[in-house]
């Protein structure tokens, strides 16, 4: 069984001392774009954005085949991240696939939810099934990866929300608790009563292994301890002001388990295949995308008063160098990973890098001008389509 204990070692020994020890100077690594090459991508994308306002709310199967056609069409000509040179046909038809059974399965488990919520748990299972082909793996969209991907705009829009009282969230992640302990609780609302049957979708899964069972229900009890220490992140509820060392910590540990648990599904729960090497890259690659999400949501979280280590920076200085270092961990984290499958290894780099660079152009605003000048050259797009 993966512990609490060796969670903590490996991210407070491990981990945190690796991200002191990565430079703060702008690195030397970054891909650099033509003008030509930017121009080409900025049409690209328009013509993307183009076709998403034109597509139909409930498509036909004869409208779903044309709009794959010219995605096809699109993507032979993608020049960003270069997807048709790391996936084969068969590995884009297997997530083209999972991807609209995940869509048709969230719809059916609440068709209430907004198209950001569906987002939201998309993005999960998308991480998840990166991870899975790591592996050398098929992907299958089946009840625990549903479930857990739908906790995340459930259980994380809930605990974030700002002004939900700290009673209702202590009530709230009570029943979560109860719920994977096995222990008896009737909900109290609709949204209690789904979230529930979110988490036993998960654990009905494993109801025939026993022991993986106990696997996966004290792994998500250490995710809501984490999601229960980010509260304090939220001014409003934090009983002291968070050092910066507090703060890191609490990024560390949420986002690793956050991933770990990806990686986890991505094996079925087979305890006995963990390596530590991949543990500790599942740890690394949660906390980089724990980052990567406080650098996106910068502006939203200045407005909760939200402490991350991005809106605690006094200068726009002190924010370019947790970027520059961000920048060189993920390098150093994933050019270190050696994975079964290594076919997508360089597209996980380069994508990681660029969602960075990409979260710096789009909060313009918070850094110096001086920085984004520097950053320019390794944008796929000219700087003002970030805006």
């Amino acid at each position: 069984m993966i512990t609490k204990e060796q969670l903590y070692t490996v991210c407070f020994e491990q981990m945190i001392p690796k991200w002191h020890s990565m430079p703060d100077t702008f690195p030397d690594f970054l891909q650099v774009y033509s003008q030509e090459e930017k121009c080409f991508n900025e049409k690209f994308i328009l013509e993307l954005r183009r076709m998403q306002k034109e597509l139909p709310q409930n498509p036909s199967e004869e409208q779903k085949k044309e709009i794959r056609r010219k995605m096809n069409e699109l993507l032979e000509e993608e020049q960003i991240l270069h997807i048709r040179e790391h996936f084969s046909k068969e590995l884009l038809e297997e997530f083209e696939e999972n991807i609209e059974t995940f869509i048709e399965k969230v719809k059916a488990f609440d068709e209430t939810l907004s198209m950001e919520s569906i987002w939201q748990a998309m993005r999960n299972y998308l991480i998840y099934g990166m991870i899975v082909n790591l592996q050398g793996r098929s992907q299958n969209c089946h009840d625990p990866i549903l479930g857990y991907s739908l906790l995340y705009p459930y259980t994380d829009n809930y605990i974030d929300e700002f002004h939900r009282k700290n009673t209702d969230k202590s009530s709230y992640n009570n029943l979560i608790r109860k719920t994977l302990l096995n222990e008896e609780i009737s909900p109290k609302n609709a949204y209690e009563a789904k979230t529930k049957q979110l988490l036993n979708l998960v654990l009905n899964y494993y109801s025939d292994d026993r022991k993986k069972q106990k696997e996966v229900s004290s792994l998500l009890l250490l995710m809501l301890e984490a999601q229960e220490m980010s509260i304090l992140q939220i001014h409003r509820f934090g009983r002291k002001k968070l050092t910066i060392e507090e703060i890191l910590r609490i990024s560390t540990y949420k986002g690793g388990i956050s991933v770990l648990l990806d990686y986890m599904f991505s094996i079925d729960f087979d305890i006995s295949s963990v390596t530590e090497e991949e543990r500790y890259f599942y740890l690394c690659f949660g906390l980089i995308l724990q980052l990567a999400d406080d650098l996106q949501d910068i502006a939203e979280d200045t407005k909760k008063h939200s402490k991350t280590l991005i809106t605690t920076c006094n200068h726009k200085k002190e924010r370019e160098a947790i970027v520059n270092r961000l920048l060189h961990f993920t390098q150093e984290s994933i050019s270190e990973f050696a994975p079964k499958n290594p076919k997508l290894h360089t597209f996980m780099l380069q994508n990681c890098e660029l969602m960075l660079l990409a979260a710096v152009a789009k909060n313009q605003k918070y850094f110096s001008k001086s920085y984004l000048e520097k950053i320019e050259p390794h944008l796929p797009m000219p700087l003002g389509c970030f805006c």
